[in-house]
């Protein structure tokens, strides 16, 4: 079953507010070359926790390279906010809160976490998804990724 966005279509345009209330959007997230957009369930969800800080762990590398990070929870902001404040792993990115889940149904995400990488045009250049829980891609695949579709643009 395919989950989320097609792999060239546009991202769809959402609305959210992050850990400190910011509103945020695809624009206002995007860095210059690009952004790497994850989906998980919640910071009540252990493999979820798992992947925040894993993300967190490899942030800086995507940041680096003009990509700009952001994870979408389906928890409340003031409950984000919370859980970046006491986490034991650094998180230099937002959180963005879906408590209603309109995100994830919006970008079918609600049953697996999703991974997508995406150009400074709002277009998915690239998917992964973590339909069983035990298939999460690794900072090489994903940074790999990131050196096709996003930085393989800008050398040509």
């Amino acid at each position: 079953m395919e989950h989320g966005p097609l792999v060239g279509n546009p991202l769809p345009h959402f609305e959210t507010q992050d850990e400190e209330g910011k509103l945020r959007t695809p624009q206002n997230l995007m860095g210059k070359n690009g952004l790497l957009l994850v989906f998980v369930y919640g910071t009540w969800c252990a493999p979820c926790v798992q992947t925040i800080y894993s993300v967190g762990r490899t942030a800086q590398a995507y940041l680096n390279e003009g990509v700009n990070v952001a994870i979408v929870a389906v928890d409340d902001a003031p409950t984000l906010k919370n859980f970046k404040l006491t986490s034991p792993t650094p998180i230099n990115y937002p959180l963005l809160a879906d408590p209603e889940e309109e995100l994830h149904k919006l970008y079918d995400s609600a049953i697996a976490k999703t991974y997508l990488i995406v150009d400074p045009e709002g277009i998915v250049r690239a998917k992964f998804v973590n339909a069983d829980g035990k298939s999460k891609p690794s900072h090489q695949a994903l940074m790999g990724a990131v050196e096709e579709h996003l930085l393989g643009q800008i050398a040509q």
